[in-house]
């Protein structure tokens, strides 16, 4: 199974504010699903997806920074998606913050730059919807990798 994906974005701002966009295209319309404890199969549909964003970056203190950010989600014809994120950042080096997706799910995340090519974080997000009725919410482990990072960056000055 090939799915073509082609995203098209940009990140564009002065040295504190950003916003930013993207947009996600299939070339190819269908894929297929396997259920493998029904032993079945479902046909699916790729949809566009689009983002937008805005971000300030509020310096606190010499060693300390804030970012606060909203997302603007919409994927086909599922209802659009709100993200608020507030995160502090110490030395460049150590970060930590809350995330709100409206109506959806509350979570917080805390990561560190082991190297300035190497980033170790975990997230976890606890659903506010429904579904919290049979999850007790998603645990996430990032391992990033910055390759051809020449000027040593140990976190970008947009935060991600």
């Amino acid at each position: 199974m090939t799915i073509e994906t082609l995203f098209f974005g940009g990140l564009a701002g002065p040295e504190r504010e950003f916003l930013g966009w993207c947009l996600g295209a299939f070339t190819h319309g269908r894929f297929l699903i396997l259920c493998y404890p029904v032993g079945g199969k479902a046909a699916g549909k790729l949809v566009p997806h689009y983002y937008l964003t805005a971000a300030y970056r509020l310096e606190l203190a010499e060693e300390w920074v804030m970012f606060q950010q909203l997302w603007f989600k919409k994927a086909g014809p599922a209802s659009p998606s709100l993200d608020a994120q507030v995160r502090l950042q110490y030395a460049d080096r150590v970060w930590g913050g809350l995330q709100y997706r409206h109506k959806d799910s509350l979570g917080g995340v805390l990561g560190m730059a082991l190297t300035s090519d190497l980033t170790l974080s975990y997230a976890y997000e606890y659903p506010l919807s429904s579904i919290s009725s049979v999850s007790t919410g998603s645990h996430e482990v990032l391992l990033g990798f910055r390759f051809n990072n020449r000027a040593a960056v140990y976190c970008p000055p947009m935060g991600w």
